[in-house]
C-alpha cells in the first residue's frame, strides 16, 4: 500500500510538471534580481481589475485585457521605488493588436509632452531585444521619467517604468546610464525565456 501510495504521488507530480498552463508566464521573466544598487520587492500578482489596462491615444482611450500579469519594484538605499516591472501576458489572439496599441499609446504620451528626450520613440537594442519608449529631458518633472516596452513574443509585454524620485540629485546623464544598465542586464536574464 505505501509503495502504491508513493508512485501515485510521483505520477501526480510527474504530470503536473509536464502540464503547464496556457496562461503561465514563465519566471524568467519575473525573477531578475541582479539591478546593480537595487533591492528586488515582492512579486505582485495583478487583480481582476488591474487586468484590464486603459492606454490613451490621440483617438480616444483604448482598452486592453490581459489573462495573467506580475509587477515588481526595484527600491534604492532609500527605500524609494526606483524601477516598476509589470509583466503581462496577452491573449494569443489579441496580442498583435495590443502591441501596436502599446506603441500607439506611448506614441501619443511622447507627442504631447514637449519635454521629452525625442520627438519619436526611443529605440533600443539590448541581447536581440527591441525596446521602445519614452523619457523626459530633464530629471526634475514629476511622474516617470521613463517608460519602455518590449515584447519578447509568447503573448508576453514586460513594461518597465523609470520613476523620478522626490530629493534625487540624479543627472540626466546618470540616469541615462542606470536605464541602460538596467535595461541590458534585464534582457540578458530574459535571454533564458527563449
Amino acid at each position: 500500500m505505501k509503495f502504491t501510495s508513493i508512485a501515485l504521488v510521483c505520477a501526480a507530480l510527474f504530470f503536473v510538471s509536464f502540464t503547464r498552463s496556457e496562461h503561465s508566464i514563465p519566471a524568467c521573466y519575473t525573477s531578475f534580481k541582479a539591478a546593480e544598487g537595487l533591492k528586488m520587492q515582492a512579486l505582485v500578482e495583478l487583480t481582476e481589475t488591474e487586468k484590464t489596462i486603459i492606454l490613451e491615444t490621440a483617438t480616444g482611450n483604448v482598452s486592453m485585457t490581459v489573462i495573467a500579469g506580475y509587477s515588481v519594484a526595484y527600491i534604492n538605499k532609500n527605500n524609494a521605488a526606483v524601477i516598476t516591472l509589470k509583466v503581462v501576458q496577452a491573449d494569443a489572439a489579441t496580442y498583435a493588436k495590443d502591441t501596436a496599441e502599446a506603441l500607439t499609446n506611448l506614441n501619443y504620451l511622447n507627442n504631447k509632452d514637449n519635454n521629452r528626450e525625442s520627438k519619436g520613440l526611443i529605440t533600443l537594442n539590448y541581447n536581440g531585444y527591441k525596446i521602445y519608449g519614452i523619457s523626459h529631458n530633464t530629471t526634475t518633472d514629476k511622474g516617470p521619467q521613463g517608460s519602455f516596452v518590449m515584447f519578447p513574443g509568447k503573448n508576453i509585454m514586460v513594461y518597465i517604468t523609470f520613476n523620478n524620485v522626490a530629493g534625487s540629485t540624479e543627472s540626466l546623464d546618470d540616469y541615462k546610464g542606470r536605464r541602460n544598465a538596467f535595461l541590458g542586464a534585464y534582457t540578458a536574464h530574459v535571454q533564458n525565456c527563449r
